[in-house]
């Protein structure tokens, strides 16, 4: 059996496919364990996943600053920790967020071999940190050497939503454990992201009235970065957090 490690940030949705992937390999026997920002650590208790936080990282909340995403890209404090946790207990593969650039430089250059998770798609992720490496390779972040690095890449979602994937983009579809839904009456979930984008309460506002008088019951969660209670809701919207 094998040993994995999968480093993870406080990014919302970063963490369902690491939650799904982690508990799957758990089940077929193999060695897992993940390495974190301190407020994720109830997920993965509750998962029954062995959860480690970054001792010198931290904790990290995020923002819709650029700033924000670019301190965690450049986190070298987070790095020294996955080191420190690869010398005191050596993984097979380690799987980390491509948004982890810094810590992704660690283990390349430590010849550590590693694969790319990405949550959402490779279009928004991958391919858009590629065109942004001048400006993080000031910060001696060779971004593409650090990406191509990659045994593997695999991409939470579907290949019809990515249109600029790169080729070796594996899609494998939402990573998430579920059951069918199977309601009584025509039923929509509305769902953006758990990250605060600028104008998302005006985003939200359009989909509701949107729907407004449609025949179907619609359920619309809005995460943990916009308060609902800022929204005006039609009758047959259920407005919900998450």
């Amino acid at each position: 059996m094998a040993t994995f490690l999968f480093l993870t940030w406080n990014g919302g949705g970063a963490t369902v496919p690491v939650l799904a992937i982690t508990r799957e390999l758990q089940r077929r026997g193999h060695g897992v364990r993940v390495l974190g920002h301190s407020v994720q650590a109830s997920q993965f208790a509750e998962a029954g996943i062995p959860f480690a936080a970054y001792l010198r990282a931290g904790g990290f909340e995020v923002t819709a600053s650029p700033l924000n995403l670019l301190a965690l890209t450049r986190d070298r404090e987070a790095a020294q920790d996955v080191a420190d946790e690869l010398e005191a207990r050596p993984a097979d593969l380690v799987v980390g967020d491509p948004l982890l650039l810094s810590t992704l430089k660690t283990l390349l250059d430590r010849g550590q071999r590693y694969a790319l998770l990405e949550s959402t798609t490779d279009t928004l992720m991958r391919v858009r940190l590629r065109r942004t490496g001048t400006v993080l390779r000031l910060f001696g972040l060779p971004v593409r050497r650090i990406l191509d690095g990659a045994d593997a890449v695999v991409v939470a979602s579907v290949a019809e939503l990515d249109p600029q994937a790169e080729a070796d983009a594996e899609h494998v579809g939402p990573m998430v454990e579920a059951v069918d839904a199977r309601a009584a009456e025509p039923t929509v979930l509305m769902s953006l992201s758990t990250f605060p984008f600028p104008r998302l309460t005006g985003t939200w506002q359009r989909l509701l009235n949107a729907v407004d008088g449609l025949p179907v019951r619609v359920i619309a969660t809005t995460g943990p970065s916009l308060d609902p209670t800022g929204l005006d809701a039609p009758p047959n919207v259920e407005l919900r957090a998450w």
